[in-house]
């Protein structure tokens, strides 16, 4: 196997193989010679590995994110670890949760287990987190009868749509600041979705 050479790699070894070397001499006097024999000990299923994935893979501030570890040849009872920005959190199984996330942080896992090649550090996945909209709550609009009123909520945040129920008396249900005009007392309701598809009401 050798190639005339101190030094002989292969990575095709399998358990048990045994590894030596003859050294043949080009001296008259001297005869060839083995060396020691090296036994293999290589574990049969390989390196363990984990890899992990985020649902959802984006979320709105203060809901939870939950990240779950798959590993592979990692023994029966690997022990996790895992980390945001490199930083150790509580979390020890194969699950971690945290709705105090923010965006730009780095989430991993890494494993321990009792298997011979049982180390691994899994995938790192950013953390996207959009802000939550708010829409103020409470706000009464008296409208003389017969006249309409053009609605005017308080609300922050990036909103992307509007959506307000019921309709009725509304010139249009899909618009911030639409025209009121009710044919009897009514609560309106106002259901806001902003980027990342985060609601309020």
């Amino acid at each position: 196997m050798g190639a005339d050479t101190l030094v002989y790699t292969n990575n095709i070894f399998a358990n048990g193989d045994k590894v030596y070397c003859i050294l043949a001499s080009d001296s008259s006097c001297t005869g060839n010679d083995t060396s020691n024999i090296i036994t293999l000990n290589v574990d049969p299923d390989g390196h363990a590995t984990v890899t992990i994935a985020d649902s959802p893979a984006t979320i709105c501030q203060g809901v939870p994110e939950a990240f779950t570890a798959t590993v592979i040849n990692g023994a029966s009872t690997p022990a996790f670890e895992w980390l945001v920005n490199g930083i150790p959190t509580i979390a020890s199984g194969p699950v971690y949760s945290s709705d105090t996330l923010s965006s730009g942080d780095i989430v991993y896992c890494l494993i321990t287990s009792d298997a011979s090649c049982g180390l691994a550090k899994s995938n790192s996945i950013p953390v996207t987190v959009y802000p939550m909209p708010t829409v103020a709550a409470g706000k009464v609009f008296n409208i003389p009868y017969g006249q309409s009123l053009q609605l005017d909520p308080a609300i922050t945040g990036n909103i992307e749509s509007y959506m307000w129920s019921p309709a009725a008396g509304l010139s249009d249900s899909t618009i911030m600041n639409p025209v009121a005009d009710p044919p009897y007392s009514i609560t309106y309701e106002l259901q806001v979705t902003a980027a990342g598809g985060c609601m309020a009401k």
